[in-house]
C-alpha cells in the first residue's frame, strides 16, 4: 500500500519513517500531447496540442472533436498500463499534465482523468508525481511543451495566467492533500520563458 510520504533531509520517507526510493517512468504525451511523441511535429499547422485538437474541430464539428479527445484520452494511457508498470517493478509515475486537460471543457478537460489515475497508482502501490507542464499562457519558450501557442511565455506577461496557475495548484493541493498515492508536485515544468531566475521565483512563492 501506498503511505503518506515527507522529506527527511536528502531523503524520502513514509509516515513510519522507512526511505523511499521512488523509481519510475514518465506518462509523457497522455494528459499533453506534445506533437513530436505522436509523430505530429512535421505537420503543417500542429505545432501545439491545442492546434491538432482545433484542425480537427474545423473539420468535423465541435461535438465529434470531443469524442476524439475522450478516445485518445482513454487509449492511450489507462489502468492497464498502471498495473504494468507497478508489474515491472516499478512505484513512480510523472504526470505532465495540460491544464485544459483537466479544466477547460471546450478541450475535453475533465479532473476525472486525474482523479482515475491516481485511484489506480493507489490500486497497484504506484506513486504519482503531478507535473504542469502546460500552464495557463504558456511558461516555456517552445510552445510544442506546454500545450497551446505561448508566443514567448504569456505566463509571464500577464498576470492573469499567473492568478489562474496559483488558483490551479490551489485547487489540486485540496483536492489532494489526503490522498497518500499523490508523492509530490512539479509546479512549472521548464519554465524557459521566465525572464529571470526572480520571476520564477516569485511566482514559486505565491504558488506555495
Amino acid at each position: 500500500p501506498v503511505r503518506f510520504l515527507r522529506a527527511e533531509g536528502r531523503a524520502i520517507v513514509d509516515d513510519r519513517g522507512q526511505e523511499i526510493r521512488l523509481r519510475g517512468c514518465n506518462i509523457g504525451g497522455w494528459l499533453l500531447l506534445e506533437p513530436w511523441i505522436a509523430g505530429l511535429d512535421f505537420q503543417q499547422g500542429v505545432e501545439t496540442e491545442k492546434e491538432l485538437w482545433d484542425i480537427l474541430g474545423a473539420r468535423f464539428g465541435g461535438e465529434a472533436k470531443l469524442d476524439l479527445i475522450k478516445t485518445y484520452r482513454t487509449s492511450f494511457f489507462n489502468e492497464a498500463d498502471v498495473k504494468q508498470i507497478a508489474d515491472l517493478g516499478m512505484n513512480c509515475i510523472r504526470i505532465p499534465v495540460w491544464w485544459r486537460a483537466i479544466s477547460d471543457p471546450e478541450y475535453g478537460g475533465d479532473i476525472a482523468w486525474l482523479d482515475n489515475c491516481i485511484r489506480w497508482c493507489a490500486r497497484y502501490g504506484v506513486y504519482a508525481i503531478i507535473d504542469l507542464q502546460g500552464a495557463p499562457g504558456g511558461q516555456a519558450k517552445e510552445s510544442a511543451n506546454v500545450g497551446e501557442p505561448a508566443d514567448g511565455g504569456q505566463l509571464w506577461k500577464e498576470q492573469k495566467f499567473k492568478n489562474q496557475t496559483v488558483q490551479l495548484w490551489r485547487d489540486l493541493a485540496t483536492r489532494y492533500k489526503n490522498e497518500p498515492a499523490v508523492a509530490a508536485y512539479d509546479l512549472l515544468n521548464e519554465g524557459t520563458a521566465a525572464p529571470g531566475v526572480g520571476a520564477l521565483l516569485d511566482l514559486y512563492d505565491a504558488i506555495y
